[in-house]
């Protein structure tokens, strides 16, 4: 029953609820400016503000309202909390009560007068229509304010905050999705907020400090009010926020900046309860459970909704049964609530989730539940984990992915075998991608948890820190690794195991790296010995020993010795991979590099000649050991005098490494160096040749007639490398800097990439000393290697010129005139 109120109604402006103050040290950040222009234009319609706890979304709201209120085109503003359908419907019959001048029975009632007195008017009453706005703060579900969102007019305007993200909550609204602070707002925030209190802090360590708490607006307002009340600053808040063992609830402050409701520990946690209550039932908290110990920058979604992910959230027992739609759909539902960021947009449909989200949830978890989910996630990431992903941008992810989840599985020992073969995986494709030195920090982690034990898992972790040390530059430190575990290996797996070839092979191979060639040849002929006998001299294994051996020889300076082991070894290996395999051709590529060594061209060059069709059956693959093969017979082509091919080959393999195992993989940076010193040494010779021609040009009798080959050098040398000195230096410059960067300035290639700089340098210094003197000679042989095109066009132009004066004005000279051309000129003109 509807009763009339003997008042009148409340005057304009109205104001229904209390605007929250503005947080102290407030960031004008993008989302203000795009809400800020809204109001300016009068959109009328709904605005959703969604996003996770902490990120802001109220204060942004309240700017709004204080902008509109400001501007004075607003009449009537209600601020509601909308937490849930009771709080609205009484806010809304309040404002009816006063707006209306009515007392009213039922709320709801109320609350429907309140939405129709809001909605447009006829044309007639326009003019009295108030303009308003309507502000429902804090949504937690959809359902709860259904119908209670005022209707759209063309004088007011609704502004929705929430953690969700439905399709009901947003669609046909206009969305703006509220994130976290940029690096800029982080470090600009910390910076005033501290100032207000009188302190100040490096600006190094704030930008650090906001990169640790993950730019949320939140956690850096409580991270400044605990520095300020503890007399602590930036550095030793970070300590205690990197300390494992510090909960995040320990590092809130005892008050609460601005208005501030639930600590940073706390703020997702109804979020959660919401998640876990939504369909599929009680699968959100053991999802987060997993997410939190991977990498929060992207978890593919095939390790989520895996077979170990879905026995994992089956729980214990299995008491339930889990599909992958069931763990797709608790993504989706995680999503909703901004929990995490599903996308579905790429290729691996990656889950994002903020490292305090993660931080907070792992606080939560008893020993025996971390423990458990720690199991399943990385039982999961590796049963996810293809046998090739290192060269891929999925291993990338992966390895991520595994480094994150090492660190949170802190105690590999007390976690169980199943964590230990996460974190090998992680570090073997580590390795194999050419990240050496997180390689070597995983391997030698797990090699000091393995110590005591003999089993073979524990005895491949050693072998591969050795390898990876010596890949690293420290050889020493891998030879000293494989002598100590050489015995051991022996003991457990039996002389003639695989293992053991395999840990005498990597022995031999750094022996002879530290040119210790007599041990290295000593030990290469005792595992090949026990190869032959344990497996046959046909076998995969003595086949790999003997080349291995070849080697050696080789490298010991024995050329006649590594030749005739390796043409031993070709017809066997043929029989054992096929003609075509990459094994045999690459063992004939060894052949004709130890024949060109030994001064045997005839030789080197038939062997070539023999296998260039071959060869040509490797293109088009991206196995990586045919590009290992590749490698190393464009390394033997160069080493037989065929350098233009060297270069070819180089060029084309470069390219194939690049897009197959990335720009910084070390194989990658070898055909860089490989290529680069060729393309040096080419423009050396293009230099030397360009000097001679110039030496010629200006002499009589019979230099005049060896000008014809030197310029035929210069333009042979000029399509070989196809560019210029200034460029090749450039780029030797270039990919020095990147190696360093990649390898660690100690990394053997990094040497090498250097000894090449100085020798690029060199080149430079005798271009920049020809351009300086001014000499006509020098200045045309530095013309010459920079700008062979140039250079020729003033040649051709010398070479009318001589021809004019000697045959008169009407000669007819061919400014693109052929080697035989010149030939014959010069030979008239000398």
């Amino acid at each position: 029953m509807v009763v009339q109120a003997a008042r009148q109604p409340a005057a304009w402006p109205y104001q229904l609820g209390s605007i929250p103050q503005r947080a102290g040290s407030f960031q004008t950040r993008g989302e203000v400016a795009q809400l800020r222009e809204a109001a300016m234009r009068r959109e009328a319609g709904c605005l959703v503000l969604s996003g996770a706890g902490g990120v802001g979304k109220t204060q942004l709201a309240a700017d709004y309202a204080r902008a509109v209120q400001g501007a004075g085109s607003v009449d009537v503003l209600l601020w509601v909390p909308a937490g849930g359908r009771a709080s609205v419907v009484a806010s809304y019959a309040q404002a009816a009560t006063e707006l209306l001048a009515r007392d009213w029975d039922d709320a709801e009632q109320a609350a429907e007068a309140f939405l129709a007195w809001l909605e447009p008017k006829s044309e007639a009453a326009q003019q009295a229509s108030c303009r308003w706005l309507v502000v429902l703060d804090g949504v937690e579900d959809p359902a709860e304010v259904e119908g209670l969102v005022p209707a759209e007019s063309r004088w007011g305007r609704t502004l929705i905050t929430s953690r969700r993200r439905d399709a009901a909550l947003v669609h046909g609204r206009k969305h703006v999705p509220v994130g976290l602070y940029s690096e800029e707002e982080s470090r600009a925030y910390l910076a005033a907020a501290l100032d207000s209190h009188g302190r100040s802090d490096d600006q190094e360590e704030l930008a650090a400090l906001a990169g640790d708490l993950g730019h949320l607006p939140l956690a850096l307002a409580q991270a400044v009010a605990y520095i300020v009340d503890d007399g602590i600053d930036c550095a030793d808040y970070r300590r205690l926020l990197a300390d494992r063992a510090t909960r995040l609830e320990e590092l809130a402050p005892d008050q609460l900046p601005d208005g501030q409701t639930a600590a940073v520990h706390a703020a997702w946690s109804l979020s959660i309860d919401r998640a876990d209550q939504l369909r599929p039932h009680g699968l959100a908290r053991p999802m987060l459970h997993m997410a939190s110990l991977l990498d929060p920058n992207g978890i593919p979604q095939d390790v989520l909704t895996s077979d170990v992910a879905c026995a994992y959230l089956a729980g214990p027992g299995g008491k339930r049964t889990v599909s992958h739609r069931d763990a797709s759909r608790v993504l989706r539902v995680l999503h909703r609530l901004c929990l995490i960021d599903h996308d579905r947009d790429t290729a691996r449909r990656e889950v994002r989730i903020h490292e305090l989200i993660q931080r907070a949830v792992r606080d939560e978890l008893s020993v025996g539940t971390s423990q458990v989910a720690a199991v399943a996630a990385g039982a999961a990431l590796l049963t996810s984990w293809p046998d090739t992903a290192h060269a891929t941008a999925l291993g990338m992810v992966l390895r991520s992915n595994a480094a994150a989840f090492a660190a949170h599985a802190h105690a590999i020992d007390d976690m169980g075998f199943a964590v230990f073969r996460v974190v090998l995986r992680a570090a073997s494709s580590f390795g194999q991608a050419g990240h050496l030195s997180t390689a070597i920090d995983l391997f030698q982690r797990l090699a000091e948890a393995a110590r005591p034990k003999d089993h073979e898992l524990a005895l491949n972790t050693w072998y591969q820190l050795a390898h990876y040390r010596g890949e690293a530059g420290e050889v020493a430190e891998a030879i000293a690794i494989l002598q100590e575990m050489l015995p051991r290996v022996r003991r457990v797996l039996g002389p003639e195991h695989r293992g053991v070839l395999a840990a005498g092979h990597e022995l031999a191979r750094w022996q002879a790296q530290a040119d210790n060639h007599s041990d290295a040849l000593k030990v290469s002929k005792e595992i090949l010995a026990a190869a032959v006998d344990a497996h046959g001299p046909d076998s995969p294994d003595t086949i790999t020993l003997q080349l291995n051996l070849a080697l050696r020889q080789g490298d010991a300076g024995d050329l006649p010795s590594a030749v005739a082991t390796l043409e031993d070894l070709v017809p066997r290996a043929i029989r054992a991979y096929g003609p075509e395999s990459t094994t045999a051709l690459m063992i004939q590529g060894y052949v004709a590099r130890f024949q060109a060594d030994a001064g045997d061209m005839k030789s080197a060059r038939r062997t070539f000649r023999d296998l260039a069709a071959e060869e040509q059956l490797l293109m088009g693959s991206d196995d990586v050991n045919v590009l290992h093969a590749r490698h190393e017979l464009a390394f033997s082509r160069g080493a037989t005098g065929d350098i233009k091919g060297a270069l070819r080959d180089y060029d084309r393999l470069l390219a194939d490494r690049t897009r197959v195992l990335g720009p910084d993989h070390p194989d990658t940076l070898l055909t860089q160096y490989n290529l680069l010193t060729y393309q040096l040494e080419v423009v050396q010779a293009m230099e030397s040749a360009a000097a001679r021609l110039t030496r010629s040009m200006n002499a009589r009798g019979s230099d005049r007639r060896q000008a014809s080959s030197a310029l035929h050098e210069v333009m042979y040398l000029r399509d070989m490398v196809n560019h210029d000195a200034e460029s090749v230096i450039a780029s030797v410059n270039n990919v020095v800097e990147h190696a360093n960067t990649v390898l660690g300035s100690d990394h053997p290639l990094v040497r090498r990439f250097r000894s090449l700089q100085e020798e690029a340098a060199s080149v430079d210094l005798k271009h920049q000393a020809a351009i300086s003197t001014g000499s006509t000679e020098m200045t045309l042989s530095a013309t010459a290697a920079r700008d062979p095109k140039t250079f020729l066009v003033e040649i051709e132009d010398k070479i009318r010129r001589d021809a004019e004066r000697i045959y008169g004005p009407s000669i007819h000279v061919v400014r693109n005139f052929s080697e035989e051309d010149i030939a014959n000129l010069f030979k008239k003109n000398g």
